[in-house]
């Protein structure tokens, strides 16, 4: 009798230590995969934690427990809220960055050019505005049509501007730019130096202001563009296109200059006169005195 009280006993005691050991190794079971799932990532040796793979809705524990399943999607709400991922790519406040970038960037550096190329001619002050101010409401009738266009191009206007469903928005926020930074170039040679009237100088703080808003365009195109570490390379590329467009310009325009001076034409120092018949110059009768 003794000796199967004993018995009893040690089989009584092996199963408790088995049950407890299957309960240990499923609760460790459940956090690594709720660990796993938290991060996005699945283990790599599914044997070490006593399963080959998780299942989609349940997971079978280890060891023989029959028909008893762990859900961990529920699980997983049970103990708390997922880390939720939040895009910026619908925001009004990215495509309005996007419609500046598009209206100003390119229309800087155009209206910089004209600057340059007229001062180089050695145009008048006036003449300097009057040419930017017509360059200006020239390219209007350019970015109208260029903007009704992308919008046919979906697909391209996404990238470019964003939803277009907000067309309206963006036409008006890039037009905006378009006119702002197109008339920082002529309106600052205007105003510049007014008393000395410096063409050098002038140039120097045209050139300044204008490659100044042209970085910062070129910062905002890179932050769209969401490229990592390319915000230097950016602004270098647009800035070298900038005093490239503008140094080829003052170029161009000194030796045009200098070309229509050698042949002599709209030379107006050249006075025209025209000889009238019968007429002679009376002296006044206090002359003689």
């Amino acid at each position: 009798m003794k000796a199967v009280v004993v018995k009893t006993w040690r089989v009584a005691k092996e199963v408790v230590e088995e049950v407890c050991l299957q309960w240990w190794q499923c609760k460790q079971y459940t956090i690594t995969a709720y660990e796993d799932e938290v991060n996005g990532s699945v283990p790599e040796n599914m044997e070490e934690i006593g399963e080959t793979a998780p299942s989609t809705n349940g997971v079978v524990p280890p060891g023989d427990l029959g028909d008893h399943t762990i859900n961990i999607t529920e699980e997983l709400v049970s103990r708390g809220p997922q880390p939720i991922i939040t895009s910026d790519e619908g925001s009004k406040t990215l495509e309005i960055l996007k419609s500046v970038v598009y209206g100003g960037l390119m229309e800087s550096m155009t209206s910089l050019s004209v600057v340059s190329s007229a001062a180089a001619a050695d145009a008048t002050t006036m003449n300097i505005v009057a040419m930017g101010l017509a360059n200006l409401i020239g390219g209007l009738f350019i970015i109208g049509p260029n903007l009704r266009e992308l919008r046919n191009e979906e697909s391209r206007y996404k990238v470019l501007l964003g939803q277009t469903n907000n067309f309206l928005l963006h036409a008006t926020v890039a037009v905006l730019a378009f006119l702002i930074f197109g008339l920082i170039p002529p309106v600052t040679y205007g105003f510049s130096f007014r008393q000395t009237d410096d063409k050098d100088l002038k140039l120097v703080v045209v050139a300044t202001t204008s490659l100044l808003c042209i970085a910062i365009l070129a910062i905002g195109k890179a932050y769209i563009q969401k490229k990592p570490n390319s915000y230097i390379k950016t602004v270098l590329y647009y800035i070298g296109m900038a005093v490239m467009a503008s140094g080829i310009s003052y170029a161009a325009g000194e030796l045009i200059k200098r070309l229509v001076e050698k042949l002599g034409w709209f030379d107006s120092s050249v006075a025209v006169t025209l000889s009238v018949p019968q007429v002679q110059s009376v002296n006044p009768a206090w002359g003689s005195y």
